[in-house]
């Protein structure tokens, strides 16, 4: 599972390097929304803690 957590992380911060722009944060956001109904037990509730878990501030992550 740790190895799960670290490519997340990775992910995650290569993802805000990524999307400089407004537009761009929306669509990644929109992306992994749509994505996330792909995995039964995904709680939108702690997607808005996934930046902070990860050790990221990328605030297009938070799952409206």
């Amino acid at each position: 599972m740790v190895k799960d957590q670290q490519q997340l992380a990775a992910g995650v911060k290569t993802l805000k390097t990524l999307a400089t722009r407004s537009q761009d944060r929306r669509t990644s956001c929109r992306c992994m929304k749509s994505a996330a109904t792909a995995f039964p037990g995904i709680d939108p509730k702690n997607t808005f803690a996934l930046p902070a878990n990860v050790g990221s501030a990328f605030q297009g992550l938070l799952f409206h």
